[in-house]
Protein backbone atom coordinates (compact mmCIF):
# COMPACT_ATOMS: atom_id res chain seq x y z
CA UNK A 1 0.00 0.00 0.00
CA UNK A 2 1.05 4.04 -0.93
CA UNK A 3 -0.27 6.96 -0.14
CA UNK A 4 -1.42 9.22 -2.70
CA UNK A 5 1.34 11.70 -1.75
CA UNK A 6 3.89 8.54 -2.65
CA UNK A 7 1.86 7.68 -5.90
CA UNK A 8 2.23 11.47 -7.44
CA UNK A 9 5.43 12.14 -5.66
CA UNK A 10 7.69 9.56 -8.26
CA UNK A 11 5.81 6.34 -7.70
CA UNK A 12 3.34 6.97 -10.22
CA UNK A 13 6.43 8.16 -13.10
CA UNK A 14 8.22 4.87 -11.78
CA UNK A 15 5.56 1.96 -12.43
CA UNK A 16 4.79 3.54 -15.42
CA UNK A 17 8.61 3.13 -17.05
CA UNK A 18 8.87 -0.19 -15.37
CA UNK A 19 5.46 -1.31 -17.33
CA UNK A 20 4.22 -2.28 -13.81
CA UNK A 21 0.87 -0.46 -14.48
CA UNK A 22 -0.44 0.47 -17.93
CA UNK A 23 -1.62 3.88 -18.15
CA UNK A 24 0.06 5.19 -15.35
CA UNK A 25 -3.32 4.00 -13.39
CA UNK A 26 -4.32 2.13 -10.32
CA UNK A 27 -5.68 -0.22 -9.38
CA UNK A 28 -3.56 -2.58 -9.81
CA UNK A 29 -3.80 -6.51 -9.07
CA UNK A 30 -1.65 -9.21 -9.11
CA UNK A 31 -2.83 -12.71 -9.34
CA UNK A 32 -2.27 -16.35 -10.71
CA UNK A 33 1.55 -14.37 -11.94
CA UNK A 34 -0.65 -11.81 -14.07
CA UNK A 35 -0.39 -7.57 -13.40
CA UNK A 36 -3.89 -6.61 -14.16
CA UNK A 37 -4.72 -2.92 -13.95
CA UNK A 38 -8.10 -1.09 -15.13
CA UNK A 39 -11.13 -1.99 -12.82
CA UNK A 40 -13.53 -3.68 -14.81
CA UNK A 41 -10.43 -5.95 -16.50
CA UNK A 42 -9.92 -6.79 -12.83
CA UNK A 43 -13.59 -7.47 -11.50
CA UNK A 44 -14.29 -9.07 -15.58
CA UNK A 45 -11.32 -11.46 -14.77
CA UNK A 46 -11.91 -12.50 -11.25
CA UNK A 47 -15.41 -13.44 -12.57
CA UNK A 48 -14.41 -15.71 -15.49
CA UNK A 49 -11.76 -17.10 -12.85
CA UNK A 50 -14.70 -17.92 -10.10
CA UNK A 51 -17.15 -19.04 -12.87
CA UNK A 52 -19.37 -16.39 -12.88
CA UNK A 53 -19.76 -16.74 -16.13
CA UNK A 54 -20.37 -20.18 -17.17
CA UNK A 55 -22.71 -20.61 -19.71
CA UNK A 56 -23.48 -17.11 -20.94
CA UNK A 57 -22.86 -16.46 -24.69
CA UNK A 58 -20.23 -14.23 -26.65
CA UNK A 59 -23.40 -12.08 -27.18
CA UNK A 60 -24.24 -11.75 -23.31
CA UNK A 61 -20.77 -11.42 -22.32
CA UNK A 62 -20.49 -8.48 -24.59
CA UNK A 63 -23.71 -6.58 -23.09
CA UNK A 64 -22.18 -6.97 -20.16
CA UNK A 65 -18.91 -5.17 -20.93
CA UNK A 66 -21.19 -2.70 -22.78
CA UNK A 67 -23.22 -1.66 -19.38
CA UNK A 68 -19.80 -1.68 -17.33
CA UNK A 69 -17.95 0.51 -19.71
CA UNK A 70 -21.28 2.70 -20.59
CA UNK A 71 -21.48 3.18 -16.76
CA UNK A 72 -17.41 4.21 -16.29
CA UNK A 73 -17.92 6.98 -19.02
CA UNK A 74 -21.11 7.97 -17.43
CA UNK A 75 -19.16 8.27 -14.52
CA UNK A 76 -16.19 9.91 -15.87
CA UNK A 77 -18.46 12.62 -17.95
CA UNK A 78 -20.40 13.44 -14.86
CA UNK A 79 -16.75 14.35 -12.60
CA UNK A 80 -15.68 15.77 -15.93
CA UNK A 81 -18.53 18.54 -14.98
CA UNK A 82 -17.97 21.67 -12.84
CA UNK A 83 -19.78 21.49 -9.08
CA UNK A 84 -23.52 23.59 -9.45
CA UNK A 85 -23.44 26.80 -7.79
CA UNK A 86 -24.71 26.69 -4.51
Amino acid sequence: AFTGEQWRGGLKDAWTRDGRVAFGQVPRLDVDGLHLVQSHSLLRYLARREGAYAGFTNARLARIDIAADGATATFDAALSRPAPAP
